[in-house]
């Protein structure tokens, strides 16, 4: 889930000109950074999920699953292109779209 968001983000940014809206990020962030950020946080949920389950919690996949979610929510909004409540863009009938 994690490539597939900082894959639909960096679309986003080189195609359409789109921002982040993540500020951890920024506004324009390299590909290294986008890919970087995204990996250290599903690292950080599997180290978590991995520390509950060692300690015997029932509920040691939360972090996993939180994760996900996360994911999830930022590939729809990726593919809506609603970065931004500012950002309106129209799609031409040739194909072409136009973000401002």
């Amino acid at each position: 889930m994690g490539v597939a968001d900082a894959h639909t983000t960096r679309t986003n940014l080189t195609q359409w000109g789109m921002r982040e809206g993540n500020p951890l990020l920024g506004d324009h962030p390299s590909a290294a950074r986008t890919y970087g950020t995204i990996a250290a946080a599903n690292a950080v949920a599997v180290a978590g999920a991995w520390q509950l389950k060692r300690k015997g919690k029932r509920y040691w996949y939360v972090p996993m699953l939180a994760s996900i979610a996360i994911n999830a929510w930022g590939i729809e909004r990726n593919l809506n292109g609603r970065y931004d409540s500012s950002v309106r863009c129209t799609q031409w009938s040739d194909g072409r779209r136009e973000c401002r």
